[in-house]
């Protein structure tokens, strides 16, 4: 929805969010009474994401941790959607303060898609969203080396090129954000913009 906004009116993105969000809690908060009642294999893990993305945007990591962790417990999966639950408990890890678990979930999730050429797309994906969280909470070493093993990945000749270019641009956006933010060097967002 973010990249949807771009170049709308903020006061117009203002008032669009302000409707969306009662909305978005009372959906939480039913889906976490549902949820108790519920067996995990009667839940799937992009629901479980669903969910996820709409607790961060609230801010309300209590929901987010429980979507997350019951969607991490989840084991009769895909190695994608296994992928998927770990990406999003290293982004809710981040966003708690927990960097080393974070950097951790992200890496079982660059595992679970392995190395064939398939999974090139998630797994540039998966980095990217670790590069985002690095440069987020500033520890900008780690940024830099995941940014460079991002651009391998998307570099890659399996990759389609239309791939390539929305991977770099959405980057480039995600970067752009973050300028002047926790990590001062621009380096990271030159390297894209080179690209």
């Amino acid at each position: 929805m973010q990249s949807q906004m771009q170049g709308v009116d903020p006061r117009l993105q203002f008032a669009m969010a302000s409707a969306a969000t009662p909305r978005i809690l009372n959906d939480i908060s039913t889906a976490r009474a549902m949820l108790r009642d519920i067996r995990d294999t009667d839940v799937g893990i992009p629901q479980l994401i669903v969910l996820t993305s709409e607790a961060f945007t609230t801010g309300d990591m209590e929901a987010a941790k429980d979507f997350v962790s019951r969607a991490v417990r989840k084991t009769d999966v895909t190695p994608y959607l296994r992928s998927e639950a770990k990406r999003y408990e290293g982004r809710y890890l981040f966003l708690s303060g927990k960097p080393v678990e974070g950097r951790y979930a992200f890496q079982e999730a660059l595992s679970a898609l392995g190395e064939a050429p398939i999974a090139l797309a998630a797994r540039a994906y998966v980095l990217e969203d670790l590069v985002v969280a690095e440069f987020a909470f500033g520890d900008c070493a780690n940024a830099m080396a995941e940014l460079k093993d991002f651009l391998a990945v998307v570099q890659m000749p399996a990759l389609t090129s239309q791939m390539r270019l929305q991977l770099i641009g959405t980057a480039k956006e995600q970067l752009g954000q973050l300028q002047g933010q926790r990590c001062t060097t621009l380096q990271g967002l030159d390297m894209l913009l080179a690209q």
